[in-house]
Order: C-alpha cells, then sequence, then structure tokens
C-alpha cells in the first residue's frame, strides 16, 4: 500500500496525534534530518501528556537544547498509524510549524519526495 499526496517545499502533511486524552489533528513538517516526531507543549498537554523528567539533547540551527521526551500513543499520517512512537517536546510555533514527523515514524516506510513535481509518496517497506 502507498499513498501519494500533492505537497509544497518543504513538505508539510496533515497528521493525527494521539494520547491519554483522545486525538488531534495538526499539519507537519516532513523532516528527513528529524530523529524524532516533535510536537509541541500545548498539543502535548492537550492530549494528556506531562513533560517528562527525561530530556534528550537535540541539535538544532540555534545550538543544542534540551527536550523532554514522550511516548505518543500513535501517530497516523497519509493513511498509515503507527503505536508507541518516540516523540519530543519543543515549542516550534514560532516557526509556522505545529509539528515535526521525523525518523522515528517514517523508519518503517518508504518515502519519497519529488520536489520539481510538488509530491510525496509514503509506502510500507
Amino acid at each position: 500500500m502507498s499513498r501519494r499526496v500533492p505537497v509544497r517545499i518543504p513538505p508539510i502533511i496533515p497528521i493525527r496525534l494521539f494520547g491519554p486524552r483522545g486525538s488531534k489533528d495538526v499539519d507537519a513538517l516532513v523532516d528527513t534530518g528529524s530523529t524524532y516526531v516533535i510536537v509541541s507543549p500545548e498539543d502535548a498537554r492537550d492530549l494528556g501528556y506531562k513533560p517528562s523528567a527525561r530530556v534528550i539533547p537535540i541539535a538544532t540551527a540555534g545550538g543544542i537544547v534540551h527536550a523532554p521526551f514522550l511516548r505518543l500513543h500513535a501517530v497516523e499520517a497519509l493513511g498509515f498509524r503507527q503505536q508507541r512512537i518516540p516523540a519530543l517536546i519543543k515549542d516550534i510555533t514560532a516557526s509556522g510549524i505545529e509539528a515535526i514527523l521525523g525518523w522515528s515514524f517514517l523508519n518503517q516506510y518508504r518515502l519519497t519526495i519529488h520536489a520539481t513535481r510538488h509530491w510525496l509518496e509514503l509506502a510500507r517497506q
């Protein structure tokens, strides 16, 4: 099974995050440079998560920062759903991005981005 959708570059797609209090739809940047799915503190709270004492150092354009770790109940993107996804909590809303879809979700799929034709395809490996 595969799913192809039109995207702009950089690619942003709708995803659904699941937590103890339900689910939330957000637009996420598909970021092949991100190890983790990243959610905002507000979305984490809305989903019923509290910041963990476990923090992970991450390299950003502004230098190394430490972000609280959490394990999302599930993430769904383009009809593909995975359970227990490692994620980080970081405020990225100032950049205009609601969430980042990183390798902690993408690693189970074949990802193709055609920049000149403006489409993204996700397929089971």
